[in-house]
């Protein structure tokens, strides 16, 4: 993995903690909730739902989804779906690409026939095969 692979990942990682975490406090405001409340709901302590909305926090799925459910919402990854789509669509579109150039490749001439016939020679010799070449054409 390189470095810039990893920033890349601290970003999404970080940034889905982020929605995560003021959902949550969007919730707990919107249903009156103190931390207090919450954690006894879950099952975990008060200090649990501090850290969950601390800037370092590393909730588990398994405590996100409770949190998210008790306060009457669902995760949905439906983003997952939409980027794993996308990327088939890439792929099929430079697939489709491929073909339609193979396809052009295979129809027409191949240049590589045309250069055979031309016998091989050194560098030097180059000018003399094409004056011989042009001479016997004319």
């Amino acid at each position: 993995m390189t470095a810039k692979n990893r920033v890349d990942y601290i970003a999404i990682e970080e940034d889905a903690v982020l929605k995560f975490q003021f959902a949550l406090i969007d919730a707990m405001n919107e249903a009156g909730l103190t931390k207090a409340e919450l954690a006894k709901a879950l099952g975990v302590s008060r200090a649990r739902v501090s850290q969950l909305l601390d800037s370092e926090a590393n909730p588990t799925l398994k405590v996100m989804a409770r949190a998210l459910h008790f306060l009457g919402y669902i995760a949905e990854y439906g983003a997952i779906e939409r980027i794993a789509e996308a990327k088939k669509k890439q792929v099929e579109a430079k697939d489709k690409k491929l073909k339609s150039f193979l396809s052009v490749v295979q129809e027409s001439e191949p240049a590589w026939a045309i250069r055979e016939e031309r016998p091989r020679v050194a560098a030097n010799e180059d000018r003399l095969w094409n004056y011989v070449h042009a001479a016997q054409a004319a």
